[in-house]
């Protein structure tokens, strides 16, 4: 659309600026004079409801407070957990797989380090000689239901 073909139509007459819009011709007053009568208004005489629409009612003072803490508290919620947001480099083999599997694979890396930790911590505290495989083994019967678990009780003992 080129400038004469635009909808709007603008033309100075003495100081004044005159917007048309699809036919229909505004107030005629220029930005100076807006701002003037906005200047010299006063607070109390800013909006005056006509009771007619609840639509146009103005705000009370709690409604424009109870917005106001609203809009203060919108973005990402505080976690309980403390996280640290590091970089990391991984191979692309490993990352490849993790984001596979879809959404959440940062959240799955997480939760396979710190498996590793608590396998890796356990082994060297037991026994460092034991297999991956039995601690992993130990770790998920300690995380299984103790009502189900039958107590150990030595052959001497029975």
């Amino acid at each position: 659309m080129t400038k004469s073909e635009s909808s709007v139509s603008e033309k100075r007459t003495k100081k004044k600026l005159t917007s048309i819009s699809s036919g229909s011709k505004t107030n005629g007053m220029g930005r100076e004079e807006i701002l003037r009568a906005l200047k010299a208004q006063k607070p109390s005489e800013f909006y005056a409801w006509d009771g007619n629409s609840e639509d146009d009612k103005p705000l009370t003072q709690k409604e424009m407070t109870n917005g106001l803490a609203a809009y203060k508290k919108r973005g990402r919620p505080f976690s309980a957990s403390t996280k640290k947001q590091i970089a990391i480099r991984l191979d692309p083999e490993v990352l490849e797989a993790f984001q596979k599997e879809g959404p959440g694979w940062q959240t799955r890396i997480n939760d396979a380090l710190k498996d590793w930790l608590q396998i890796s911590n356990a082994a060297k505290i037991d026994n460092p000689d034991l297999p991956t495989e039995f601690v992993n083994d130990l770790l998920i019967a300690k995380a299984e239901d103790k009502s189900l678990a039958t107590p150990f009780v030595p052959l001497d003992k029975r």
